[in-house]
Order: C-alpha cells, then sequence, then structure tokens
C-alpha cells in the first residue's frame, strides 16, 4: 500500500523518489530512458527515434471520439473520450516508472515500459484519466507498478505518486505523496523539456539532458527546503486564481500577468515588468489597465493575497512563512488581509478552516 509521509519531511515518499530513483536515471541514461508519446498509433509510427530497451507498443480499440472541453474548470483538461477513460491536458504530463512493468495508454496504443523508463505525454495527447489500471498483464509480477508524475501547473510544477494494485489505481491518496512546487525556472525546465523532445530530432536532444537534470535539482531542492505545499485539497481554488500561458501566442500584457503570478516571491516593480514587455513604463501602465481593469500595483497585492489564502488552507505553515512565499513582510501581508478581507491572515484561516465560506 502507499507509504505515509513523515512528520519531519512531509513529502518524503516524493523526495524519496526523486533523489534514489530519478536522480540516479538521469545521471546514468539522461533522456534516453524518456519515450515521446504521441495522439495516436499512426503518429507514433513516424517518430523517427529508436525505443529504449524493453519498450514496445501494442494497438487498443477506442470506443468514444474526442469530446472537447470547452469550460475547463480545472484549468486543463481540454479534451476526453467518455467511453474510453482518456483525457488529454493543455500541459505536457511527463511520467516516471518506479516499480513494477507498466502498459500506460495512449490514444488507440499502450506503451509498454519498465522501471528506469518515462513517458512524455505532449499537450493534447489522450492518456488514462485515473480509471484505466497500468498494469502490464503481458509481463510477468505485474500485480503492482508504482509512477511518479510531473507537469507544470500555475507558474511550477505538481508532483504526485501513484500506484496500481489490487485491481485499483490510488492517485492523490496521501497528503504526503502530492505536492505543487511553486517555482518558475522549475515551471520554465519542464515546459520547455517537453517542447524540446517533441519538437528536435533526437540527435540535437543533448540539452535536454541538462534540462532534465536542473528540473530534478530545483524540485529535491524545493522539496527539502519545504518550499512546497499539498495541492490535492486546492486545486480547485488555486486553478481559478491562477494565470496560465494561453493556447495562442499571448500579448506582452498577458505575458506579464503570467511572470507577475509565477514570481510573486520576488521583488516586482512596473519598470522591471514594463522592460520585459518591451514598453514604457507609462504606456505599459496604461495597457496593463486597459487589459486588466486594474493597476499593476493592485493586480501584484490581489495575486499575492489569493496565493496567500491558498497557503492559509492548504498548509500549516506559520503566517510569516507564508508572507515570505508572497515576496512581501507579516505586518503587509496583514494590512493587505485587512483591507480586502477585513479579516487577519490567522483570523481568515480559523474561519475558513471552520466551514465558512470565502
Amino acid at each position: 500500500m502507499p507509504v505515509q509521509s513523515t512528520a519531519s519531511q512531509p513529502f518524503s515518499p516524493l523526495l524519496d523518489a526523486l533523489r534514489k530513483q530519478i536522480a540516479v536515471t538521469v545521471r546514468e541514461s539522461g533522456i534516453d530512458s524518456i519515450i515521446v508519446a504521441a495522439p495516436s498509433w499512426k503518429e507514433f509510427q513516424r517518430i523517427d527515434c529508436p525505443l529504449p530497451e524493453g519498450v514496445f507498443i501494442t494497438r487498443a480499440t477506442l470506443k468514444s471520439k474526442r469530446v472537447a472541453v470547452k469550460v475547463r474548470s480545472n484549468g486543463l483538461v481540454n479534451a476526453r473520450w467518455p467511453e474510453d477513460g482518456l483525457l488529454s491536458i493543455i500541459e505536457p504530463n511527463l511520467c516516471f516508472i518506479l516499480e513494477g512493468p507498466v502498459a500506460l495508454r495512449v490514444g488507440d496504443y499502450k506503451i509498454h515500459c519498465l522501471p528506469g523508463q518515462a513517458v512524455l505525454m505532449p499537450p493534447g495527447t489522450p492518456f488514462s484519466d485515473g480509471s484505466l489500471l497500468g498494469l502490464d498483464e503481458s509481463r510477468a509480477n505485474s500485480r503492482y507498478c508504482r509512477k511518479l508524475s510531473l507537469r507544470p501547473w500555475a507558474g511550477g510544477v505538481e508532483c504526485w505518486l501513484n500506484y496500481d494494485q489490487n485491481g485499483r489505481h490510488w492517485s492523490y491518496h496521501n497528503p504526503g505523496e502530492h505536492c505543487y512546487v511553486q517555482n518558475a525556472k522549475a515551471y520554465q525546465y519542464l515546459a520547455t523539456l517537453g517542447e524540446e523532445l517533441i519538437a528536435c530530432p533526437p540527435e540535437y536532444r543533448l540539452h535536454c539532458t541538462g534540462l532534465l537534470s536542473a528540473l530534478v535539482a530545483v524540485l529535491i531542492r524545493e522539496i527539502r527546503e519545504r518550499h512546497a505545499f499539498d495541492a490535492a485539497r486546492s486545486k480547485g481554488m488555486f486553478l481559478n486564481t491562477a494565470i496560465h500561458p494561453p493556447l495562442q501566442k499571448p500579448s506582452p500584457i498577458e505575458q506579464a500577468q503570467f511572470y507577475i503570478n509565477s514570481h510573486l516571491n520576488e521583488q516586482l516593480s512596473i519598470e522591471s515588468l514594463a522592460k520585459r514587455a518591451y514598453m514604457s513604463r507609462a504606456y505599459f501602465t496604461r495597457q496593463f489597465r486597459l487589459v486588466t481593469g486594474k493597476s499593476v500595483v493592485e493586480y501584484i497585492t490581489q495575486s499575492r493575497l489569493q496565493k496567500a489564502k491558498v497557503l492559509l488552507l492548504n498548509t500549516k505553515w506559520p503566517v510569516n512563512q507564508i508572507s515570505s512565499f508572497v515576496g512581501i513582510s507579516p505586518d503587509r501581508l496583514r494590512s493587505i488581509f485587512l483591507q480586502y478581507e477585513q479579516l487577519t491572515p490567522s483570523d481568515f484561516r480559523r474561519q475558513n478552516q471552520n466551514g465558512h465560506e470565502t
């Protein structure tokens, strides 16, 4: 059964998997152990890339057609195949095999993998919504498997362990096995790794190993230093208040919004944001208010407020640690809460954890 995390390290199962298995695999094999999936069997056959040793592909039958999800209530899912237990999302999904042989369902085929290997699901690729078992019944000892998945999420990286055992799929089961790491670099490493693995020919992918190594190192550091929190209970609230990169090329103001939400723990100035948008300060502030309906300062303040709310309700961090996480002093955080919520941060946490509405 899944292992509970310890009090000394809230995410010890995740940290152990990253340090003792994935980091070792990355050092030894780099990206050679990663299989890049394709949306369909036909498209996978066109990929000019040898499969790692022990990996093979089998066909599967689709029972339903793609159904677009127009209202993304969770901010990620953009399509489902309702009779097949499949969905697709707008971000890449990287799945590492930790234990047991695995047969990952992807559209109308399966990728049969072994421990030490990984599969990248590009955006739009159909994969299991959690209702399908990943056990590889074509191999011996297929009664149990364990995987670790990563995906870019709201300017950081979501990490979670999942299992197949005793005819059931276990995911988001124990608090210590699912966390969100708020780190803009980790987000960029994972998003860029996905783009490069998809777009670049195999002979030009040496830099991808560097990206993967950097990603794993940052995740280990952030989890070890407790710059992560259990995101399982906060998904709806958090994703509804976060800015995701648009599917189409974002405007300079949209890029600024995303940058702000990805760097709330840093010093943010109008001058630096305007410079990143290649605009003068005056023109940037006018355009920002025109697009968002808020001043730059107001937008940053309210973004920090929303992030602080998530942390207050979904972690046991003290208020001073949360204030540091969102880039302001405890006194400033208290002032913002009193202005917008008429409550101190501690009172907000106490009331809402007792079932009151925000």
